[in-house]
């Protein structure tokens, strides 16, 4: 049996499909970083049985990181795809907390050119 995919759908969403469906195990994917627009969802998140997951900075880590405070309670990330899909589906079914302060490796000097407005004590940055 030849098995047609839906509307843009990519074989990248057929196969994530065809593997949730087979072994019966969920798989999370990123959203993508192409920012609110429509059909901007990356590959295999678009797959209707996949969970999407896109980027949520919370009120808090914007104001010790970028020195503003957002009108909005809840904020998605500017740089998330937010969908939705280009078939019309509603993703990204989750949303992940990024933006906020992490452990580091030791190598690790941050982002070049990054200011921060509070100073990060050793071994740790904000991703």
């Amino acid at each position: 049996m030849i098995f047609a995919p839906p509307t843009a759908s990519g074989i990248v969403d057929v196969l994530t499909t065809r593997m949730i469906d087979t072994y019966r195990k969920p798989i999370f994917a990123a959203a993508g970083n192409s920012g609110p627009a429509l059909g901007e969802l990356s590959s295999p998140g678009v797959a209707a049985t996949a969970f999407s997951v896109g980027a949520y900075t919370p009120r808090e880590a914007w104001k010790a990181n970028f020195g503003v405070t957002p009108t909005e309670t809840e904020t998605a990330a500017p740089y998330s795809a937010t969908g939705p899909t280009d078939n019309g589906g509603l993703k990204p079914d989750f949303l992940g907390v990024t933006g906020t302060l992490a452990t580091a490796p030791g190598y690790d000097k941050g982002y070049a050119g990054h200011t921060h407005y509070y100073a990060l004590p050793p071994g740790y940055n904000d991703f």
